[in-house]
């Protein structure tokens, strides 16, 4: 679960839940069924920084995307404030998806 940077808890955090600290921009959070999440690009370039999944499902996963129009190549790299890095796992899944 992504929190805000400055986001204190007093309590514990249950063990289902890993805690990620970041101020993400608007247009990285949707609205799904009245729960703010992160947006499908967001949580995979998320999901491939953290490197738990592997490269081949996060590849898929962003080529159905693409095919259902949930998400654009160039507009949304353009949109999502990610790091370099972020935009270089992005094209190697593209890449490796491709390939494969």
């Amino acid at each position: 679960m992504t929190v805000p940077a400055h986001f204190r808890r007093s309590s514990r955090t249950p063990g289902v839940l890993t805690l990620h600290f970041a101020d993400l921009p608007d247009n990285d959070i949707v609205l799904a069924r009245g729960c703010r999440v992160t947006s499908p690009l967001r949580t995979v370039l998320d999901l491939a920084a953290a490197d738990t999944m592997p490269r081949s499902v996060l590849g898929h996963a962003l080529l159905q995307m693409m095919e259902r129009e949930r998400i654009t190549r160039d507009d949304d790299l353009k949109r999502t404030n990610i790091p370099a890095e972020s935009r270089q796992q992005f094209e190697q899944l593209l890449r490796l998806t491709a390939a494969g």
